[in-house]
């Protein structure tokens, strides 16, 4: 009896399968013949293969498009996610599924769009973020917005940590293989997307955190330049950093201690050993110095982000901001001496934030030549505690002050010179900022209130809404999407009519405060103006070996120049 009812319960579940299968369209592309399910009001192709597996001695390598499959593919669950080393919890549990051969993309297309559309759709193309360390294209179903605003969603995977982003300083091992990963997922997207009903000329690339930071490199990046047309990147920007250079000595010294951690030689054999390892053992090890490099003329970040953006910026509209508590992420990054729980009720010591500010500032501004060291000088270094911990007795206030510091140096100053950047002459990009504020019940209100946090808007935007906050999802959806339509964002207020969303000039320094019932008068002035000028024209102006013209005015320039002094 009960084999009997597995036996028809399987067949329901197959026939089901079977139907849905019949009224989605299939889909030719340079990966082969597509079968899809449908889903959400939309067709969907997941785990759709744009590059060769990079396995054996594709492992460290550009990656290579994938070959077309001699027979129909059957596209309907999510491929694994990348290999990764750990989580960080504020993109939910570890990934169950996680592999090598991970290099594949996600289409959510509304449904009946090949019969009704006359027109080829905006095509959105989601990048996740997660520290270049964690996360996949499946936390992200894309579905909610295509069926919503009638948009095309792509989203995919890229290789992350020691397997995305490692280096020899050479071209043997030439880093960036996950910027690259994303290079050709785009042109996958170019070469295949008006199969489904796309208009390659109206593609739209957005991404959060890692994967904003991301978007900001491709901006500049010659690889990328006739790949997209729009770009939205969300807590995540690169332009004040500075980054390793491939040819840095500091690789030497990590390479060999990879080597020594899985028993590689450091000959001319070293790569083929790496090659060869267990993936297993590679997830075992510490992930943490892998991240995009600049690999120089030809390469994906051909020059310092900071120098880029005021050269080579693409003339492209471009929306950007941040969460109010940005700093929050702190609880969510393994830090050493930080444990929510107790912090919330203790606060934290000094030294604990001293030693967590020196090491994000060796992170941001790392020394060319030996590990841990920073381009700031340690009276520098002094200056920026100086800075932000005015009562080091006070644990709370250190607590507090920990995180401005994370807010303002990794992601708001960052936004602000990006948005800065692009009024110049030479760019002059529509540009449109916003600063998400919305607080749910689930954040903390002692020993002060605290959110949203970072990736705190991710749900609202990939999430069903409850009833109460359908509204604020609806309206950062449609600012999305008429942005990706149009390069021109408009948002919905309580009533759901559209609201012009003022872009963003040197002038008005206009952002749009995004929260759970807006209007004409969320159209707000001048973000965080006191952090915009520590970071963008105090730091810069610091540091003797910082890249002088990083600055939107000449005023920023001059004072890089002139070696601002040390005065808080």
């Amino acid at each position: 009896m009960a084999f009997t009812i597995l036996f028809i319960a399987a067949t329901c579940s197959l026939m089901s399968a079977l139907r849905a299968t019949e009224v989605v369209p299939r889909v030719d592309t340079s990966s082969g013949i597509l079968i899809g399910k449908q889903s959400h009001s939309t067709w969907q192709y997941l785990g759709i293969p744009y590059a060769r597996p990079p396995i054996g001695n594709l492992r460290f390598r550009t990656p290579k498009p994938a070959f077309r499959s001699p027979v129909e593919l059957l596209v309907q669950e999510h491929g694994p996610a990348c290999t990764q080393h750990s989580s960080l919890s504020f993109y939910g549990p570890d990934l169950p599924r996680q592999s090598e051969d991970c290099l594949t993309l996600n289409v959510y297309v509304p449904q009946n769009t090949h019969s009704e559309v006359k027109e080829p759709l905006a095509v959105m193309v989601w990048i996740h973020g997660g520290a270049y360390l964690v996360g996949g294209s499946e936390q992200f179903p894309g579905h909610l917005i295509a069926a919503q605003e009638n948009v095309i969603v792509v989203t995919l995977n890229y290789r992350l940590g020691v397997w995305g982003f490692l280096t020899s300083g050479d071209s043997t091992i030439p880093g960036n293989m996950g910027l690259m990963d994303q290079v050709l997922a785009l042109r996958w997207v170019q070469d295949n997307i008006a199969s489904f009903g796309g208009n390659p000329h109206k593609v739209t690339i957005f991404g959060q955190s890692a994967g904003g930071m991301s978007i900001t490199l491709h901006m500049v990046s010659p690889k990328t330049r006739r790949l997209f047309q729009h770009a939205i990147a969300q807590s995540g920007a690169v332009t004040n950093q500075v980054l390793l250079e491939r040819n840095s000595p500091r690789w030497t010294p990590m390479l060999q201690q990879l080597a020594s951690s899985v028993g590689c030689p450091t000959d001319t054999n070293l790569v083929q050993c790496l090659q060869s390892v267990d993936n297993a053992r590679l997830a075992a090890l510490d992930n943490m110095f892998y991240e995009p490099i600049v690999d120089g003329p030809g390469g994906c970040v051909p020059m310092q982000p900071a120098l880029a953006w005021n050269t080579s910026v693409r003339h492209a509209p471009f929306l950007m901001g941040v969460v109010k508590d940005e700093g929050m992420a702190i609880f969510d990054m393994n830090l050493p001496g930080i444990d929510k729980e107790l912090a919330l009720r203790d606060g934290i010591d000094f030294n604990v934030a001293m030693k967590i500010t020196t090491m994000m500032l060796m992170k941001l501004y790392p020394g060319p030549d030996q590990p841990f060291t920073s381009l700031f000088t340690p009276e520098q270094m002094q200056f920026v505690l100086q800075y932000y911990y005015k009562h080091p007795e006070d644990s709370f206030d250190n607590l507090r002050s920990l995180m401005s510091f994370v807010r303002d140096a990794l992601f708001v100053s960052q936004t602000q010179q990006a948005a800065g950047s692009l009024q110049q002459p030479t760019s002059r990009n529509d540009t449109f900022l916003y600063q998400f504020v919305y607080r749910d019940a689930s954040y903390p209100e002692e020993p002060f209130p605290m959110g949203p946090s970072h990736a705190g808007e991710l749900k609202y935007m990939f999430e069903e809404c409850s009833t109460s906050e359908k509204n604020l999802c609806n309206s950062i959806i449609h600012a999305w999407a008429t942005f990706a339509k149009t390069g021109r964002p408009s948002f919905l207020n309580h009533d759901g009519d559209d609201v012009t969303w003022l872009p963003y000039s040197e002038e008005s320094k206009h952002f749009l405060k995004i929260d759970l019932n807006m209007g004409s008068d969320s159209m707000q002035q001048d973000l965080l103006p006191e952090v915009n000028h520590f970071w963008n024209d105090v730091i810069p102006g610091m540091i003797d070996k910082f890249p002088c013209d990083t600055g939107s005015t000449a005023r920023r320039r001059s004072a890089c120049r002139a070696r601002t002094k040390l005065t808080p």
